[in-house]
């Protein structure tokens, strides 16, 4: 991720832009572990502050990540909940399974929606694999 945060941030100043009034937020980073970086807000503006100094590095447990997102849901006060990702879709570190990660997000009843940051060098990976999914 290190040269497509510019990207990721603009990304996700795109997504809050469409946010009301009543949307509440909460950032979890993760690298070698998820962390909770900012807890329930409605200040958008903080989150994106924390997004922009955000330095990656190590490796990345994105499905541990999402396991914590949706943990965090549980204490959300809107009845419709979605945990945005924004990612280039590697994980080579995390504890957690697909499968567990689909039955948490069923249980907190949340939608994952994801926004993948690529460079024009994976997509020819993919392309290559075959699992573009421009295709």
């Amino acid at each position: 991720m290190r040269n497509k945060m510019h990207r990721s941030s603009q990304a996700a100043a795109s997504f809050f832009k469409t946010a009301n009034p009543e949307d509440e937020f909460f950032l979890v980073k993760f690298n070698e572990r998820p962390k909770l970086a900012v807890s329930f807000t409605p200040n958008a503006d903080e989150l994106y502050e924390h997004i922009v100094r955000t330095k990656p590095f190590g490796q990345t447990s994105l499905l541990d990540a999402i396991h914590l997102a949706a943990c965090q849901m549980k204490n959300a006060r809107n009845s419709r909940k979605a945990i945005v990702i924004f990612s280039d879709g590697g994980d080579n570190r995390s504890r957690h399974s697909a499968s567990e990660i689909k039955n948490a997000l069923v249980e907190s009843d949340v939608q994952l929606y994801a926004m993948g940051i690529f460079d024009s060098d994976s997509r020819k990976l993919r392309r290559r694999k075959g699992t573009d999914p421009s295709c």
